[in-house]
C-alpha cells in the first residue's frame, strides 16, 4: 500500500499478486537497475546480496561497483556472487572515484527504466523492490521517485533508531509526498537505499554532482523542483552506521557541501529562499565551530542572502584569532550545556 497524506491506500491485495504482476511486466521488458556500491565493506556484502536474492523477483540488471578497495572486498564479493548464483556486472575501479562518480557510471550504462542504489553494507526487507516498483508503475508520470523508511543499526546489527526518517527529522508527523521541495530544504529525511527513481529523470538532472559528497540529498532537491515524490510504507530496510564510513570522516566538508547545494536553489520562491537563508547560515556557524579554514570564504559567499547577528559576531571572533571549537566549549560551560559533537 501507499501512504497518501497520512492515510493508507491499498493498490494491490497481496504480495503474491505483486510478484506475479512484476514477472509479467518483466516479460514485457519493463525492468529496473539495482546498483550496489562498495568501498572496503566486503565483510558486510553478504547481508546486502542475500537480501537482494530474497526479493522473489528477477532483477533485470545488477551492477556492483568496487571503488578500488584496499581490503579483501573484491575477493569477498566475487565469492559471494558465485555462492548466491547472482549474475551481475561487477566493475572494479583501478582508482578511487567517489560515490557520485560511481553512480554516474552506473547511470551511463543502466538498461532499466527505473534506478535504485544501495551501499554494500546495507540491506533491504523482503519485497522492498516489488513494493517500490509497483508504486512507481502505478503512479502518475509526475512522480519521479518513490521512497520508504528504514531502521538504523550499528556494525553488529544492533538497533540504534527504529526510523531513519524520525531520527533525522523528528519534526515530521507524516512522510512528505507530492511537492516536497521545501520539506527537503529543511533537512533530508529520505534514506537513499530505500528509493527507486525514473532513470530518465536522473539523467535529465545532469547526473549526480561529483563535486559533492552528499550525493543523494543534492539529487533529491534538484528532482523535487520539477517532480513529485511518493512514500511507500512497505518499502523498508536497514541502514548500517560504520565508524569508518565516509559521512563520519569528512567532518566540516559536509557543511561546505550543504552550502554549495543550497545555493543552487536561490532562484526559488520567497518562502524557499527564506529557508535556504536559515540553512546556509546554520551551516556557516558549524564551519566556525569545526575550525574550518573555509569559514571566511563561505561567510563571504552567503553575504548576498543576508547575515545574522550571531554569524557576524562569530566572524569577528574568528578575525580576532578565537578558535571555534574552543569558543563552543566555553559557551557550553557558561550555559551549563553538555558539549556535543557537530
Amino acid at each position: 500500500m501507499v501512504v497518501i497524506s497520512g492515510k493508507c491506500v491499498t493498490f494491490a491485495p497481496s504480495t503474491k499478486e505483486l510478484i506475479l504482476k512484476f514477472h509479467l511486466r518483466t516479460r514485457m521488458n519493463i525492468e529496473f537497475t539495482l546498483v550496489i556500491v562498495n568501498y572496503n565493506q566486503g565483510q558486510y556484502f553478504e547481508d546486502c546480496i542475500r537480501s537482494v536474492c530474497a526479493q522473489n523477483l528477477s532483477v533485470a540488471e545488477i551492477i556492483v561497483i568496487d571503488d578500488c578497495s584496499t581490503d579483501r572486498s573484491v575477493e569477498q564479493i566475487e565469492s559471494l556472487l558465485a555462492t548466491y548464483n547472482v549474475e551481475a556486472n561487477f566493475i572494479k575501479n583501478k582508482i578511487n572515484k567517489g560515490i557520485c562518480a560511481n553512480l554516474n557510471l552506473a547511470l551511463s550504462i543502466a538498461k532499466g527504466q527505473y534506478f535504485s542504489f544501495i551501499a554494500s553494507d546495507d540491506w533491504v526487507d523482503k519485497d522492498c523492490y516489488i513494493q517500490m516498483l509497483t508504486a512507481l508503475e502505478s503512479a502518475d508520470e509526475k512522480v519521479a521517485v518513490v521512497y520508504g523508511d528504514c531502521k538504523v543499526v550499528d556494525e553488529r546489527k544492533q538497533l540504534l533508531h527504529s526510523s531513519y526518517m524520525k531520527h533525522f527529522r523528528s519534526d515530521l508527523d507524516v512522510p512528505p509526498q507530492g511537492d516536497i521541495f521545501k520539506d527537503l530544504l529543511r533537512g533530508n529525511f529520505i534514506p537513499a537505499m530505500i528509493t527507486m527513481s525514473r532513470t530518465a529523470v536522473l539523467r535529465k538532472q545532469g547526473l549526480f554532482d561529483e563535486g559533492l559528497k552528499v550525493e543523494d540529498y543534492d539529487m533529491w532537491l534538484r528532482v523535487s523542483r520539477g517532480y513529485h515524490f511518493l512514500f511507500v510504507e512497505e518499502a523498508s530496510g536497514y541502514y548500517r552506521v560504520v565508524q569508518q564510513s565516509l559521512i563520519r570522516r569528512i567532518g566540516a566538508r559536509k557543511f561546505e557541501d550543504w552550502i554549495d547545494m543550497y545555493l543552487k536553489h536561490t532562484n526559488a520562491d520567497t518562502e524557499a529562499v527564506a529557508i535556504i537563508k536559515r540553512q546556509v547560515q546554520k551551516c556557516c556557524e558549524f564551519l566556525f565551530y569545526t575550525d574550518s579554514k573555509k569559514f571566511k570564504h563561505y561567510y563571504t559567499v552567503i553575504q548576498g542572502l543576508g547575515l545574522s547577528t550571531k554569524l557576524r559576531i562569530l566572524r569577528m571572533l574568528e578575525a580576532a584569532g578565537v578558535k571555534g571549537s574552543d569558543f563552543k566549549k566555553w559557551s557550553n560551560m557558561f550555559m551549563g550545556r553538555k558539549t556535543q559533537k557537530v
